[in-house]
């Protein structure tokens, strides 16, 4: 990743959830989606941070046991719910989004509501080609006990530019318009004539041509020996 995106997206990030955090209550379910376009595909990174008078509610839905532990299971369990909950759209086609890591925090970090938990998921795009494209993200995620953030990160591909972000008032939902430049889409290969006729050297004639001409100086300096004699 080029350091300057990474930058401005790490800015981004922490300008749109800096002051959510500070007006997250103890009875809310923060949820702040981090949308990334590429040319190929959309990733997505979801932080889930509980307040601390959700803890028990919200760990009765993840430790389901109730050993007061999270074990792999338990967590990908959540973490699959929480997916069903999203839907995407990449110009109005719905893309199935697909979950490529989850980090949970330690049971006490939550019961605190300073445990954060991520999740990323990736979706495939079917190239559109150069021009205009549209994302529609929607979370549905525990929506009577949420309040949500959405927002589309710097692109890190040059061919890549966000003309447009529209949110709901919750901001559960976004529209985002995006354009992708010619570079970014394979260039058609030349046609191939039907036939094709092999190219000559012209080597072989250059030499029969030296060689003739050196067999007719030769044959003048014998006639000329010979006139001399």
């Amino acid at each position: 990743m080029r350091p300057i995106v990474w930058l401005g997206g790490v800015l981004m990030l922490a300008l749109a959830v800096a002051p959510a955090a500070r007006a997250h209550r103890l009875d809310e379910y923060l949820q702040a989606t981090f949308i990334s376009v590429a040319p190929a595909e959309v990733r997505l990174e979801l932080c889930l941070t509980p307040g601390a008078n959700l803890s028990t509610n919200l760990l009765g839905r993840i430790d389901l046991d109730h050993d007061g532990r999270l074990s792999l299971t338990e967590e990908s369990a959540y973490a699959e719910q929480v997916r069903q909950d999203l839907s995407l759209e990449a110009d109005h086609l719905p893309r199935e989004l697909v979950l490529t890591g989850t980090s949970f925090p330690p049971i006490t970090e939550l019961q605190a509501g300073l445990g954060i938990i991520r999740l990323n998921l990736r979706a495939p795009l079917r190239s559109g080609g150069a021009g205009a494209h549209q994302l529609a993200f929607t979370n549905r995620h525990l929506t009577n006990l949420s309040v949500y953030l959405v927002n589309a990160l710097m692109p890190e591909s040059s061919a890549i530019t966000i003309t447009g972000q529209t949110r709901d008032y919750l901001q559960s939902a976004i529209r985002v318009d995006y354009t992708v430049s010619a570079a970014a889409c394979p260039k058609a290969l030349p046609a191939i004539p039907i036939a094709i006729q092999p190219t000559r050297s012209p080597l072989p004639v250059l030499l029969a041509a030296g060689m003739a001409a050196f067999a007719a100086a030769a044959m003048q300096i014998r006639r000329r020996r010979a006139k001399a004699r």
